[in-house]
C-alpha cells in the first residue's frame, strides 16, 4: 500500500503507541522530582487475560509481558 506524501516520518517508521510510549517518557523525565515521583508511580500497567468457553469466561490471569522499554 502506498503512503501518502504527506505523512510524518514517526508514521512511516515507528506505531502511535510507541510514539505514544516515548513522547510520555520524555514528558515525565522533564517534570520536577517531587511532579515526577507521582507520574512514574502511575506509569504502571496491569493486563488480565481470560479465555471464554462456550459463553463463560475462565478465572482471569495476568498477562505475561517482556521488560522490553
Amino acid at each position: 500500500m502506498p503512503k501518502p506524501a504527506n505523512m510524518s516520518k514517526w508514521k512511516l517508521t515507528i506505531s502511535f503507541n510507541r510514539y505514544a510510549a516515548i513522547a510520555g517518557r520524555i514528558l515525565r523525565q522533564a517534570l520536577k522530582e517531587d511532579k515526577r515521583a507521582a507520574a512514574v508511580r502511575q506509569d504502571t500497567l496491569e493486563v488480565r487475560f481470560a479465555k471464554w468457553d462456550n459463553g463463560k469466561q475462565s478465572e482471569p490471569e495476568p498477562l505475561k509481558v517482556s521488560a522490553n522499554k
